[in-house]
């Protein structure tokens, strides 16, 4: 378990094979840490973020920011 705060950028609709799929981008901010990738899953309630994106702070490497984005 990781403490992390997340902010909702911008969300949009497509259609794909005639079905119209939503998804919701955000920045999740949390503890630095040099384990986590992208082809990892942040995991809230019953929401499934995956990651796009790992962007640490390497000046003071305090905490870092997740591109990620749900698919509704």
């Amino acid at each position: 378990m990781l403490w992390a705060n997340i902010r909702t950028l911008r969300g949009a609709e497509l259609i794909k094979r005639d079905r119209v799929t939503a998804t919701v981008q955000a920045s999740i901010r949390c503890r630095y840490r040099n384990d986590i990738t992208p082809d990892m899953r942040v995991v809230y309630g019953n929401d499934t973020w995956f990651i796009n994106a790992v962007l640490p702070d390497e000046t003071h490497r305090t905490f870092m920011e997740l591109v990620a984005e749900r698919r509704v």
